[in-house]
Order: C-alpha cells, then structure tokens, then sequence
C-alpha cells in the first residue's frame, strides 16, 4: 500500500472540501447583500457563559407581511471573543433599540442584522486552496 499517495490523495480531498465550504460562505455572504431590509427591534441582550469563552446572546425581533419573527445574532462556530467582545456587542445592540434587519424573501425566518461576509471568509477559503494546492504540487513532485 503506498501511504503516500493516501497521504497526497487526503490532502487534495480536505483541500476541496474546505474551499468549497469557504466558496459556500462567500456565496451566502453575497445573497445576504441582496436580501430586503425592514426595521426591527432588539428583545433581549444577555451574556451566556460557555467553558471558554464569552459570547453574548443578542436577539432581535421584526415583522414581514403581518408575521411576526425572532432572530438571534449568530456567531461562527468556534468564535473565542477577544476580552471587551460581549460589552461592545452589548452596548451596540441594546435592547429595546431599532434595528435594521435583512431578510431572506423566500424564507423569512432567516434574517440577520449584518448582511455580507464575514471578516475571516476569505481565510477558509485561502486554507482549502492551499490544502489543494500542496496536494496537487505534491502529486507532480513525488517522482
């Protein structure tokens, strides 16, 4: 069995997979941009302790054609908040403040209050290209 090829072979197939997760958010970051917007409020700010970390859990409500819906402001899976995170989050979105929520038109139970991409999109999709690109350089190279 050659292990290396399993190895290279690993290496091109995670690659893929990251950049199309990377691809994936920068396309949902792009449809979000599109989405109408209408005016909301925040219905409750608190802070939620998990082990690690400080998230604060914002939640917001608004209303589309005569319905009424709830959000909540999401984070990325593994945010660790640098100290002073949940504060400012806090203090950015108070409760009981208006707010501008964009809404997904086909399905209005999606709705976030910062359409576009996240700060760190392109660094997923950097990883998956790179993870690929040393698989495929390492396939070409391993005489």
């Amino acid at each position: 069995m050659n292990y290396y090829a399993l190895i290279i072979g690993g290496f091109i197939i995670v690659g893929l997979a990251i950049t199309a997760f990377g691809w994936r958010g920068f396309q949902k970051g792009k449809a979000n941009q599109q989405w109408p917007s209408i005016t909301g409020q925040i219905s409750s700010t608190t802070l939620t302790s998990a082990e690690n970390d400080l998230l604060p859990d914002i939640r917001f409500s608004y209303t589309v054609d005569g319905k009424h819906y709830e959000g909540r402001v999401e984070f990325p899976p593994g945010t660790m908040p640098m100290p002073g995170f949940a504060s400012a989050q806090l203090e950015k979105y108070p409760a009981g403040s208006p707010v501008t929520v964009h809404y997904n038109p086909q399905q209005p139970e999606q709705a976030t209050l910062e359409p576009g991409r996240a700060n760190d999109d392109w660094l997923i999709l950097a990883m998956g290209i790179g993870f690929t690109a040393i698989g495929v350089l390492a396939m070409f190279f391993s005489g």
